[in-house]
C-alpha cells in the first residue's frame, strides 16, 4: 500500500500563513483550520481550493477532492481528510509556501529551563498549570494553542474574566511553547520574556514546568551565587536568590537523566556541601551529581578477579574515568539515571573495553561493537519467518541509518528488539544477513531516493492522538 508522500512530510505540521490556513495532523487525518474573519472574495477562493463550490452550503456540499467539514463556528470553519489517501498535493496550493514542518519534540527539548516574566502571566497551582491573558475584553473567542495539544486551533478555548481570560490545564514538568488565539490572530504572550522565533516572522512563548530546586546552606554574606553544570554546558546560571539568612535557592526544569554540577560562589567554584554523590571526571576534577528520573542498574556478573571497572557511553561523552561499577557478589553494578531513548555503551575490564556479553542487542562490529540499551522502549520491532538467519538487525531515521543497525534477539525463531521512539513518523528496515527489506508485516511505506522504499510508522504524542 503506497502513501502519499506528501501527507507524510507533514506530520505533524502547522501553517498560520497569511491566507488565514492552519494545517495540522492528528490521528489518521490532516485538519484544515480556515479563518472566517477575512475579506468574503478570499475565503470563497480558499474553499473552492479544497473542492467545495461556496461557504454558504458547505455543510450540503460534497468535496470533489475528499474534504469533509468536521466543525465550524462563527470565526473558524475546520475541514478533514484521512491522510492515508493517495493525494498528489494539497488542494490548497497557493499556502503551500507558508506551510512550515513542526518537529514537536524538537520544540519541547531542553536541557533546562527557567521562567522570567514581565508581569507573571503562567501560574503553577498544584498539578495545573494557568494561562493568563490581560485585556482583549472585547474579543468574542480567544483560544490557547501549543505543543501540549498538538497546536490545535480549537481544542483549548479560554474562559472570559474580569481582567481578560484565562484557562488552565495539567501538564507535566518540561518545556511547553505556546500562543494565544484572539479573534482567529495569533499572539505570543506579551507578560512572557522566554520566546522563540515561530519561522513566520513572529515568537512563540515558552513556559516551563519546574521539577527540581538547587539549595545551598550559608553563605549568607555572598554577594552572588551561581549553578554551572553538565546540563548549562559548564556556563554559569545565575539562578539562586538569597530568601533568607540561611539558604541560596533556585527552582528550575531539569531535564531527565543524570547531571554533573558545582557552585560558584563570589567567583569560586565549590562542591555542594549537601551532596554525598561526587565523582571524578577523569582530568582531576571532582563535580556533584544529581538526577531527575528513575534509575536503571547498569550490571556485569562475573569479572570478580578485577580491581576496577568502569562503564561509558554515549550519555556521558564515553569517559571511562568517571562512572566506577560497585562491586557485589555476583559481579559489577551501577545505579544510574538515564531519560527516555536509545544509548550505546561498553564497559572497561582489565584496560580493555567490552560490549556487555549478556545484552544481545549491539551496533557496530569489531573493536566498535557497543551494546544498545533502551531506555523506556514504546515501539517493538518483530520479524517472522526468518528463524535461520544469522544475523538481523533494524536501521532507520532513529539510529542514522546505520549500516549495522541495533541487533534484534532471536527467540523461539521469532527475531524482536524494543526501542524508544519519540512521537512523530519514522522511516526503518530490517537488514537480514546483510540483506536490507522493509517491513513484510506492515502495508504502509514509502518510496526512497533509492526506489528501495522505506516502511513507516507512526508514534503517538502531542498532535497525533
Amino acid at each position: 500500500m503506497r502513501i502519499a508522500s506528501l501527507w507524510l512530510l507533514l506530520l505533524p505540521i502547522l501553517a498560520s500563513g497569511q491566507n488565514g490556513v492552519n494545517y495540522k495532523i492528528s490521528g489518521d487525518y490532516i485538519l484544515a483550520t480556515i479563518q472566517l474573519n477575512q475579506p468574503k472574495a478570499q475565503i470563497d477562493s480558499i474553499v473552492k481550493s479544497f473542492g467545495f463550490s461556496e461557504l454558504e452550503k458547505i455543510e450540503t456540499q460534497k468535496s470533489e477532492l475528499g474534504w469533509v467539514v468536521k466543525s465550524r463556528t462563527t470565526s473558524i470553519l475546520v475541514l478533514s481528510q484521512n491522510k492515508k489517501k493517495n493525494t498528489k498535493e494539497l488542494p490548497n496550493a497557493y499556502t503551500m509556501g507558508d506551510i512550515n514542518s513542526v518537529d514537536i519534540q524538537a520544540q519541547t527539548r531542553a536541557d533546562y529551563g527557567v521562567n522570567s516574566f514581565k508581569q507573571r502571566s503562567v501560574f503553577t497551582e498544584g498539578s495545573q498549570i494557568r494561562f493568563t491573558l490581560n485585556a482583549h475584553q472585547k474579543a468574542k473567542q480567544v483560544y490557547l494553542s501549543g505543543t501540549f495539544n498538538g497546536w490545535s486551533t480549537l481544542a483549548t478555548p479560554m474562559r472570559k474574566t474580569a481582567n481578560g481570560w484565562e484557562v488552565a490545564l495539567p501538564l507535566e514538568a518540561g518545556k511547553h511553547v505556546y500562543k494565544f488565539i484572539v479573534d482567529g490572530k495569533w499572539l505570543h504572550d506579551p507578560q512572557n520574556n522566554k520566546r522563540e522565533d515561530d519561522g513566520n516572522g513572529g515568537y512563540n512563548s515558552v513556559y516551563f514546568v519546574a521539577n527540581y530546586v538547587f539549595d545551598l546552606a550559608g553563605f549568607a554574606t555572598a554577594k552572588k551565587v551561581s549553578v554551572a553544570g553538565s546540563f548549562t554546558n559548564w556556563q554559569p546560571l545565575n539562578l539562586l536568590f538569597n530568601e533568607s539568612t540561611n539558604s541560596w535557592r533556585g527552582v528550575l526544569y531539569l531535564r531527565e537523566g543524570t547531571h554533573a554540577y558545582k557552585f560558584i560562589v563570589d567567583g569560586k567554584w565549590i562542591l555542594d556541601p549537601a551532596n554525598s554523590v561526587v565523582r571524578d571526571d577523569g582530568s582531576g576534577n571532582k563535580n556533584s551529581f544529581t538526577s531527575v528520573g528513575d534509575t536503571f542498574y547498569f550490571r556485569l556478573p562475573g569479572f570478580l578477579e578485577a580491581k576496577k571497572i568502569t562503564v561509558a557511553g554515549d550519555f556521558n561523552g564515553w569517559n571511562f574515568d568517571e562512572l566506577t561499577m560497585l562491586r557485589s557478589k555476583q559481579g559489577w553494578v551501577l545505579p544510574y539515571v538515564l531519560p527516555a531513548g536509545n544509548f550505546q555503551y561498553k564497559f572497561q575490564a582489565f584496560g580493555k573495553k567490552i560490549a556487555d556479553p549478556n545484552n544481545p542487542h549491539a551496533c557496530g562490529t569489531g573493536d566498535f561493537r557497543n551494546s544498545v540499551l533502551a531506555v523506556k522502549p514504546n515501539k517493538t520491532f518483530v520479524l517472522r519467518g526468518f528463524a535461520n538467519a544469522k544475523v538481523v538487525a533494524l536501521s532507520g531515521s532513529f539510529n542514522g541509518w546505520n549500516q549495522d543497525g541495533f541487533t534484534l534477539e532471536n527467540t523461539n525463531g521469532v527475531w524482536q528488539i524494543s526501542i524508544f521512539l519519540p512521537p512523530g513518523k519514522h522511516h526503518y528496515k530490517f537488514i537480514v544477513d546483510g540483506k536490507w527489506m522493509i517491513d513484510p508485516a506492515n502495508e504502509l511505506w514509502e518510496e526512497n531516493e533509492y526506489k528501495t522504499k522505506n516502511s513507516i510508522l507512526w508514534v503517538e504524542g502531542p498532535g497525533l492522538n
